[in-house]
């Protein structure tokens, strides 16, 4: 009587997890739906894991670096994997390290997505912060709200303060 409470039990904290974390995921993946249509792409491409974030780096940003990306979240994985292996614990923290600086390294490439990605809908400032604070909100602005896409943007503008010109024009 008492493992089928147990049962019962985790079943409840599953269905009540199910309920509270499935609804913003659906959420976010409709509003990247959307975003990737205001772009000019097909909407579906934002339901597939990988891909749909390549699209977005595509869209925002540049798509070789993803693939950066992509190698150090690949390596943060490898280097969690290793310094969890009991003969590493006691062994020199490399592996420790090396984890950090590529979840370090990931983290600062996926803030810098989410500027370029403000920029690439015309947002600055606190616009950004919000979708690096509170990402769920503000996809669901760009993706459901009068954002329009203006392609990727450089993150400075191009001209220099003495010269009004910008540094690659021919003078």
């Amino acid at each position: 009587m008492n493992s089928s409470n147990s049962v019962y039990s985790s079943l409840f904290i599953i269905i009540i997890y199910l309920l509270l974390l499935l609804p913003p995921l659906i959420l976010e993946y409709i509003a990247n739906w959307c975003i990737l249509c205001k772009a000019g792409e097909k909407g579906w491409k934002a339901l597939i894991p990988f891909y749909g974030k390549y699209i977005k780096f595509k869209l925002a940003w540049d798509k070789n670096v993803y693939w950066f990306l992509l190698i150090f979240q690949a390596l943060s994985v490898v280097s969690y994997i290793m310094m969890r292996q009991p003969e590493n614990l006691t062994d020199s923290p490399v592996w420790f390290i090396l984890f950090v600086l590529t979840y370090l390294v990931g983290t600062v490439f996926t803030v810098f997505l989410q500027i370029h990605l403000a920029k690439a809908f015309g947002h600055n400032g606190k616009f950004t912060l919000g979708l690096i604070f509170i990402n769920i909100v503000f996809i669901c602005i760009l993706g459901f709200g009068k954002s329009e896409y203006i392609g990727v943007q450089p993150l400075r503008n191009s001209k220099t303060p003495e010269t009004g010109y910008s540094e690659t024009q021919d003078q």
